[in-house]
């Protein structure tokens, strides 16, 4: 396997000229990623009055009639909806900047203008979906084993998404695929995860605004990583 600093090395190569395309394809991730961490603060700066006032909303949710209640789980669940969607679609830029990254490190594609559709997850999207909801699934379950399982399973399922690129491949062979490449290389993903870390923290700082940046070198070095594991391991 490649050193880390070559995996980077590599991700700076083809970002190189091509970091408007791939800033404009980190602008959903960067709503997403500000959002939560402005929420986040939002909630540690006012964390007591934001209480109280969700106890004074439930009192009156709940003081009058049956009309309030479903009122408020119509709310619950509106919220919920958005949610789930503003997650699919964080994962969904993630997934294009995954495989553009990949196209561009096996040399499919010369550079991104004119190519950013070819790589949109939109081109199979039963498959980006069905991975997302089953991936989800095993995680939520290993969770509840404890963190440490979970933690596991998260970088034995980690290529999942690179490898739904592939032709011909459902999510159920992505999902056991990944799992057999990353036998043995969790631990070499991790540090590398680990070494992003000043970059996870400016992100965090900057409220997501330098994901711009940060989200597509992150990504763009773990398609190499990926790239190096395929051709290690014959595929």
């Amino acid at each position: 396997m490649k050193a880390n600093y070559l995996l980077k090395k590599e991700a700076k190569a083809i970002l190189s000229g091509n970091r408007l395309a791939f800033a404009m394809l980190s602008f959903v991730p960067f709503l997403y990623n500000g959002g939560n961490f402005f929420s986040w603060w939002s909630n540690k700066l006012y964390n007591r009055q934001t209480f109280f006032h969700q106890i004074d909303d439930f009192k009156v949710t709940f003081s009058t009639s049956n009309f309030n209640f479903f009122y408020f789980t119509d709310m619950y669940y509106s919220k919920l909806f958005f949610h789930i969607c503003a997650v699919i679609l964080f994962l969904f830029f993630l997934t294009w900047i995954r495989w553009l990254a990949l196209g561009l490190i096996r040399k499919e594609i010369p550079y991104v203008q004119g190519y950013l559709a070819r790589f949109s997850p939109l081109n199979k999207p039963f498959v980006f979906l069905g991975a997302l909801i089953f991936q989800g699934i095993y995680l939520f379950f290993w969770t509840l084993l404890f963190f440490i399982p979970g933690c596991v399973k998260y970088y034995s399922y980690a290529m999942t998404y690179f490898i739904l690129k592939e032709e011909g491949i459902t999510v159920d062979e992505a999902i056991t695929r990944s799992r057999k490449l990353m036998h043995g290389h969790k631990l070499r993903l991790l540090l590398l995860d680990v070494s992003f870390l000043p970059w996870y923290i400016l992100t965090v700082i900057t409220f997501g605004l330098a994901s711009f940046w940060t989200m597509p070198y992150i990504l763009a070095t773990k398609a190499a990583f990926y790239e190096n594991l395929t051709m290690k391991k014959g595929g």
